[in-house]
């Protein structure tokens, strides 16, 4: 199928539009699996084919609406914007879930920060509570980025690219500047990498350690 490469075209034309990466790497994917499943050329593809590809996802995966939708938007984009066929329109989106927010009591929180020996994990821990960061957020924090004195932190290009001003807590100042005080690189993260010392921590490192101190904090 030559017209699969157009998905560099198409790539090229979602990073001007300052898509993320991780959004243009899932919109590329579910692009590739459609055809991939329906055996078809990207102009050959129809609302049926689509739709079909739908219902594999749910039968054989058993895709969720979170799912689902990300991968109508994906197909929106490349077929409707950028190969300007018009055939999606009434494809609706999926109804999402209801789900209710897991709020860990305050005695919990202090109950895994007890069970965490590893002080950087310690303080990870901390700043995730008290200030309501997203992983990613924490992870690419800078020591740069935070004004020690008014307990305020600057995330840069969090959700939606956009900057904005977090307050986080005393004990996490004060623990945090502990901390900085006991390194001696110039690595301008705050959350160090063991492996690349030059970097920092994965997202998936961070899952890990709130699991383990969860787990160990028998929640």
């Amino acid at each position: 199928m030559q017209e699969l490469f157009d998905f560099k075209q198409f790539e090229n034309e979602l990073k001007i539009r300052c898509y993320s990466e991780q959004t243009i790497k899932s919109y590329i994917f579910f692009n590739k699996k459609l055809l991939e499943f329906s055996k078809k050329s990207p102009r050959s593809i129809t609302k049926q084919d689509i739709k079909k590809y739908i219902l594999n996802m749910i039968d054989t995966y058993g895709a969720k609406p979170a799912t689902i939708n990300l991968a109508i938007a994906s197909f929106r984009i490349y077929y409707r914007d950028f190969l300007k066929r018009r055939f999606l329109n009434d494809i609706r989106r999926a109804k999402p879930e209801q789900h209710q927010p897991v709020v860990l009591t305050k005695n919990e929180i202090n109950e895994m920060i007890k069970q965490t020996k590893n002080f950087k994990h310690k303080l990870l821990i901390e700043l995730l509570y008290s200030s309501g960061l997203r992983v990613s957020e924490a992870v690419n924090l800078k020591i740069e980025n935070i004004y020690f004195k008014d307990k305020i932190l600057i995330i840069k290009k969090g959700k939606g690219k956009k900057d904005r001003y977090v307050i986080t807590s005393n004990k996490f100042i004060k623990d945090l500047v502990g901390f900085l005080e006991e390194r001696k690189d110039k690595n301008p993260y705050v959350f160090i990498s063991n492996q690349n010392l030059e970097s920092h921590l994965t997202i998936r490192t961070v899952e890990e350690v709130v699991k383990s101190a969860a787990k160990k904090a028998n929640i």
